[in-house]
């Protein structure tokens, strides 16, 4: 099983998303989209699951404005997809992976943004450790952050290689 945080469902389900940028080269990443969706293919043919967190399916749908019902029915139509709940599992994977840290005044884990972001993010590590997700994808630096030490990985979408087909150019020839 993965995990796929918000941001790269926004790559996924709103066309006109900008391309994260790559934080080695400070240019932005090619073909975001193609990469989900290649990426989403490939986690199929190998029978994975696509775990998405209720929390971070709250922040996409936040934005989603009159697109709300065809985004959820993008994911709920999907087999590859399921929804999964930040309940009292969680809750309490939550509070033993990021507990300790509160009560030493570090509540953030490392994390940076604002607090009730991290809070989701954390509850996204947290769903990931209790359904035994092996990697997060995520272009999250706090997500990033906090997966340190949990046995949860990280893949950017830059780290997603292109598509083969998405590569290829129309050079206007017939084909045979």
């Amino acid at each position: 099983m993965v995990v796929f945080d918000s941001s790269f469902l926004i790559l996924l389900l709103y066309p006109a998303a900008r391309a994260p940028i790559d934080p080695n080269t400070k240019v932005a990443v090619t073909h975001p989209r193609e990469r989900v969706e290649g990426l989403i293919k490939q986690l199929g043919k190998a029978g994975e699951t696509i775990l998405i967190p209720a929390p971070v399916l709250g922040e996409i749908l936040a934005h989603a404005g009159d697109a709300m019902e065809q985004y959820l029915e993008i994911l709920k139509s999907s087999r590859h997809v399921r929804i999964v709940p930040f309940d009292e599992r969680a809750a309490i994977e939550s509070a033993i992976l990021f507990g300790p840290g509160m009560q030493r005044r570090k509540k953030r884990g490392g994390a940076t943004g604002d607090w009730q972001k991290v809070k989701v993010d954390q509850q996204t590590v947290a769903i990931a450790r209790v359904y035994s997700a092996r990697t997060i994808y995520s272009n999250d630096r706090d997500v990033v952050a906090l997966c340190k030490g949990t046995g949860v990985s990280v893949e950017r979408i830059e780290d997603v290689p292109i598509p083969r087909d998405a590569m290829q150019v129309d050079m206007g020839l017939p084909e045979h």
